[in-house]
């Protein structure tokens, strides 16, 4: 006979990506339901379109902070060293997105130019992908 007692609780590393799924799963799902909502807006007129328009506002206005607060449940489970790679990454691609933000103003207002908003999302998720890419290979030489 086993011995009956508590279960085993789930390792850090399986709650942390128990956490990260359920982020990817209901950001696909915001995603999917705006993308829908903003298919039938596009066929609609009237007071239905004006609801729509609001829906989506509303979706995608909200969906960031969703998602932070997945993530800052995910941070609040990860080991020491794993919260300083995320902080680490975080900071470079703040500092990225800023230097992109400021360079972007620069050319705007002298080439009269506008740059889309998503390109500086672009390029702090790519800065903070690189980082925390970086980081993890370091780690692995033994090196940080």
């Amino acid at each position: 006979m086993y011995p009956r007692g508590k279960p085993a609780l789930p390792s850090r590393e399986q709650r942390v990506l128990k956490i990260i799924w359920a982020v990817i799963a209901l950001t696909l799902f915001a995603a999917l339901v705006g993308v829908i909502a903003a298919v039938i807006r596009s066929r609609s007129q009237g007071s239905d379109q004006d609801f729509l328009s609001g829906f989506l506002v509303g979706v995608f206005g909200v969906m960031p902070f969703g998602i932070a607060l997945f993530l800052y449940a995910a941070y609040r489970q990860m080991d020491e060293f794993s919260q300083q790679l995320q902080e680490k990454a975080c900071t470079f691609a703040f500092v990225m997105t800023m230097l992109a933000a400021s360079a972007g103003f620069v050319i705007a207002s002298g080439f009269k130019v506008a740059l889309p908003l998503w390109s500086l999302y672009l390029l702090g998720m790519a800065a903070y992908a690189a980082a925390v890419i970086r980081g993890s290979l370091a780690a692995r030489g033994g090196r940080e």
